[in-house]
């Protein structure tokens, strides 16, 4: 039953025990089939409420194994250039020790 169907059980419920209870007619299996509809909206409420906390948990899983990847990718990519200008650097010969010997 859809959140929507029981909100109109629920006020029909509450319509019949209000009527039960201007009439003087007995209201314990009006109060029980509302207390009934009633917890089970709020069981409705909490599986909402757990899969909107289950999709916001795997959404910052996601987000976090992204920004990690991004930063060993960032890390990569720095140690790669470092080599690279590491390769382009040539060793100056001391000319002050070549000319003296």
């Amino acid at each position: 039953m859809s959140k929507e169907e029981l909100g109109k059980k629920i006020a029909k419920a509450k319509l019949d025990l209000n009527t039960k209870l201007l009439t003087g007619e007995s209201t314990t299996a009006a109060r029980a089939a509302l207390r009934e509809l009633e917890d089970e909206l709020k069981a409705i409420e909490r599986a909402q409420a757990d899969q909107k906390a289950a999709q916001e948990a795997a959404q910052r899983s996601f987000e976090e194994v992204r920004s990690n990847r991004i930063a060993e990718n960032a890390q990569t990519l720095a140690e790669a250039r470092a080599a690279r200008l590491q390769s382009l650097v040539r060793p100056i010969p001391d000319m002050r020790s070549s000319a003296h010997a």
